[in-house]
C-alpha cells in the first residue's frame, strides 16, 4: 500500500507542476509571436487552417473556456473584449492569398497601455480558432495591392526568344510578391557584343548591382537559383512585371510575341 502510494506521488506532483505552471508555459510561447502585431499594436496578423466562413461560425458561439469575454457581430466582423477591464472593439478582415487564408485584427475604439494586452488576444485567438500568428511585415507584403502585371511563364518565354536582330535590347523591370529585397528589379536581353550573333541574358536584381548576372541562353538564364536559392522558373507564380522597355507590359508584349 505504501509503496502504491509513493507511485501514485510520483505521479500527481509532475501533473501538478504541469496544471501550475502550463499558463506560465502558454504565455511565453505566445508572447514569442508577438511580433506579428505593428509597433502599436493596433494590428494582429494570422494564418488560418480553414475558412472565413468557419470561423466565423467559430467566434459566435461562445463558451466558458474562452480565454476573454467577448461579443461578436458576424454581420460587420466586430469582436469587442469585455474581459480586460475595458471594452476594445477589434474589426477582423480577411485576406485569400495563394489558396491560404490570413486574418487580421485591428484594433479601432481604444488605445491602450498594458503590456499583457497583445499576450491576452494573441492567445484568444490561437485557442479559440487555431490561428498561427504570422510576421506583421511579412503579411502586409503579401496581402497589400500588388502592382504590376501577371503575364504567363510561356509568354514570357516567348519574349526572351523573339529575335532582336542584332541591334535592339529588352528591358523588364519586375518585383517578387512578399519579398522586400527583390521590390525592384530588371532583367533582358541584348546582343553579346563581343560574340557577334550572340545574346545576353542578364539580371540586376538590387540597386547595388551586388546580384547581376548574365548567361548565353534562356535555359541557364531562367532555372538559376538566384533568387535566395530559387530560379525564376520557380518563382514564377509570384512574379509581377512592372514594364517592358519602360512601357506598359501588356501593350509591349504584343510587340513581340
Amino acid at each position: 500500500m505504501e509503496y502504491l502510494f509513493v507511485v501514485l506521488l510520483a505521479i500527481a506532483i509532475p501533473v501538478a507542476l504541469f496544471i501550475i505552471f502550463r499558463p506560465a508555459i502558454e504565455d511565453r510561447k505566445v508572447r514569442n509571436n508577438v511580433k506579428n502585431s505593428d509597433v502599436f499594436t493596433q494590428h494582429y496578423c494570422f494564418v488560418l487552417d480553414c475558412d472565413e466562413a468557419t470561423v466565423i461560425k467559430k467566434l459566435s458561439v461562445c463558451n466558458i473556456k474562452d480565454t476573454l469575454k467577448y461579443t461578436f457581430d458576424s454581420e460587420k466582423l466586430i469582436i469587442v473584449f469585455s474581459h480586460l477591464n475595458v471594452s476594445i472593439e477589434h474589426w477582423l478582415y480577411f485576406y485569400v492569398v495563394e489558396d491560404k487564408t490570413y486574418l487580421k485584427v485591428s484594433r479601432e475604439k481604444f488605445l491602450h497601455d498594458r503590456s499583457n494586452i497583445p499576450l491576452m488576444i494573441n492567445r484568444f485567438f490561437i485557442e479559440k480558432i487555431g490561428a498561427v500568428p504570422v510576421d506583421y511585415n511579412y503579411f502586409e507584403s503579401i496581402t497589400s495591392i500588388v502592382p504590376g502585371c501577371e503575364i504567363s511563364f510561356e509568354d514570357i518565354t516567348k519574349l526572351f526568344l523573339s529575335d532582336l536582330e542584332g541591334r535592339f535590347c529588352i528591358e523588364i523591370e519586375f518585383l517578387v510578391i512578399g519579398d522586400p529585397k527583390y521590390c525592384s528589379c530588371w532583367m533582358g536581353k541584348m546582343p553579346d557584343k563581343n560574340n557577334k550573333g550572340k545574346e545576353l541574358f542578364w539580371y540586376g536584381l538590387v540597386p547595388d548591382c551586388s546580384e547581376a548576372y548574365d548567361y548565353d541562353n534562356f535555359k541557364d538564364f531562367s532555372t538559376a537559383p538566384v533568387f535566395n536559392g530559387k530560379s525564376l522558373k520557380e518563382l514564377w507564380p509570384n512574379i509581377r512585371v512592372l514594364s517592358i522597355d519602360g512601357t506598359e507590359p501588356e501593350e509591349r508584349l504584343k510587340a513581340y510575341i
